[in-house]
């Protein structure tokens, strides 16, 4: 297993890489807050600085049993920058490398972390709760069942003035 401080890819090192934009690898670490299910935290600490990041914004979670690539930019201001215990980046990346890391997860310690919410392109789910949508069809028709289909279309006929539909059955 490696140890989290052998990593030593940070941002300065990087060719190309934009004044602001921090790149570096380290092994992740999960808070568990305390504000519900799934409200815990994602944590990243630069080897180089020791500065302690807020990775959860990414849009793919990192594995606590494996090294990340973390890519991202300081945000200039945030609600959330006292969450969790960490600078929040945003936008951020991260990236599973194959180098195992010892799972590290710390307790809430007073940050109260965010409650789960699906992102805004997400579906949401059948169970959730939606308003009705409003009757905009002009072909909607009284309430009444048919259950035999020639007699749906013999009324049919009727109403359009034409010939119903023969019965050669009889």
């Amino acid at each position: 297993m490696m140890e989290c401080t052998t990593f030593r890819a940070t941002g300065a090192s990087v060719p190309n890489a934009a004044p602001n934009e921090l790149r570096f690898v380290t092994c992740p670490i999960y808070r568990d807050t305390d504000a519900g299910r799934k409200s815990g935290c994602w944590l990243a600490d630069d080897p180089a600085t020791s500065i302690r990041y807020d990775v959860s914004s990414a849009p793919s979670k990192p594995d606590w049993n494996y090294a990340v690539l973390v890519e991202g930019i300081v945000a200039a201001t945030s609600p959330l920058q006292d969450t969790c215990g960490g600078l929040v980046l945003d936008p951020v990346r991260t990236s599973i490398l194959p180098e195992r890391c010892p799972r590290h997860m710390l307790p809430a310690e007073g940050f109260r972390g965010r409650p789960f919410s699906l992102p805004v392109r997400n579906v949401a789910p059948a169970s959730v709760v939606r308003p009705v949508p409003p009757d905009s069809s002009p072909c909607r028709r009284s309430a009444s069942v048919r259950t035999d289909s020639r007699s749906a279309l013999r009324e049919a006929g009727r109403r359009s003035g034409g010939v119903a539909p023969r019965d050669h059955h009889r």
